[in-house]
């Protein structure tokens, strides 16, 4: 069983790492001048399918519920104890859900915001004419980190325990690694057009000012959410200095 959902969770994984390349993706031609139907050697996906691919993500990658799975199932997803080269002897006999599930949201997410991808969006932007439709980078970084930290929209409509949180531990989980790889960003640690930099900062800045005005308000949060929250501004505080700081250098 352990290993038959291994199998169908990697083809989930990898399909919605393919559903990330058409994020900037380019469609290639090796059609001939003279050839019928040829088309231009280059041409960027459409920008409205760029959206729908970010959208499947939001909703089926990033969102509250990534993979919905029966509690009972983890029962049965004993670990094998068959020895033999070329296997690896199981480090818990338990199933590892949320290294899992955070593999492959990061193996996205770095997909998303590597240097290839917010290049090639920064080329577009300059390189489409006006009046063309063009996903832009403001656009991308607004709509990831909507998608990874909508809830905070949302958390005066509950009520919360540690059991029943405002943000699960699944979405915690989710929020730091998102964060990271925005101060990254923001901090001038990757090869990214500085310009992604700037946005970085900018949404850095406005996720912070809005956990303050969750913190500040008269929702009552469970105790995991309040430290993620909590731990999650002061981290915020702390890379946005940093990045000014880098910056004055």
């Amino acid at each position: 069983a352990r290993q038959a959902f291994n199998s169908l969770l990697s083809d989930y994984g990898r399909s919605m790492y393919f559903v990330a390349r058409f994020v900037s993706g380019v469609e290639v031609s090796r059609s001939h001048r003279g050839d019928e139907g040829a088309t231009m050697p280059l041409k960027t996906v459409d920008a409205k399918r760029q959206r729908e691919a970010l959208d499947v993500l939001a909703e089926r990658l990033f969102s509250q519920e990534p993979i919905p799975l029966p509690p009972e199932l983890f029962s049965k997803l004993g670990a094998s104890h068959w020895s033999h080269w070329g296997i690896r002897a199981p480090t818990r006999a338990d199933y590892p859900l949320h290294e899992t599930i955070l593999m492959w949201q990061d193996h996205v997410l770095s997909k998303l915001l590597s240097n290839r991808t917010l290049q090639r969006l920064h080329d577009t932007e300059a390189t489409a004419p006006p009046e063309q439709d063009a996903l832009t980078l403001a656009e991308l970084f607004e709509r990831l980190l909507k998608a990874t930290f909508g809830e905070l929209e949302d958390l005066d409509n509950g009520t919360f325990s540690n059991r029943q949180p405002a943000i699960t531990s699944l979405r915690r989980n989710l929020q730091r690694t998102t964060m990271r790889r925005f101060a990254e960003i923001a901090l001038g640690r990757t090869g990214a057009p500085e310009d992604c930099r700037s946005l970085a900062f900018l949404q850095l800045r406005e996720l912070e000012k809005q956990i303050q005005e969750v913190l500040e308000s008269d929702i009552e949060l469970d105790d995991y959410s309040q430290a993620h929250l909590e731990e999650t501004a002061a981290r915020l505080r702390k890379a946005l200095e940093s990045s000014v700081t880098q910056y004055a250098l």
